[in-house]
């Protein structure tokens, strides 16, 4: 999905973490930018990408918060 300035949103919702979780994550992230280019553009014309990722389980615990 995109919004009104282009910028590109992949949004997951998951029950659980799986193996390769994060990696697909990051791979939906790369094909978002990947699929914005065109003949001549700029790469400085790429528009920002994000990727929402909502977990039914913790990935951090409360110590890994804590430390950021």
């Amino acid at each position: 999905m995109s919004d009104s300035t282009g910028s590109q949103y992949d949004i997951e919702i998951q029950n659980a973490l799986h193996e390769g979780f994060f990696k697909r994550l990051v791979l939906y992230w790369a094909q978002l930018y990947a699929d914005q280019p065109e003949a001549g553009w700029k790469y400085g014309e790429l528009r920002p990408c994000t990727v929402i990722a909502l977990l039914h389980e913790r990935i951090y615990t409360e110590d890994d918060i804590a430390a950021l």
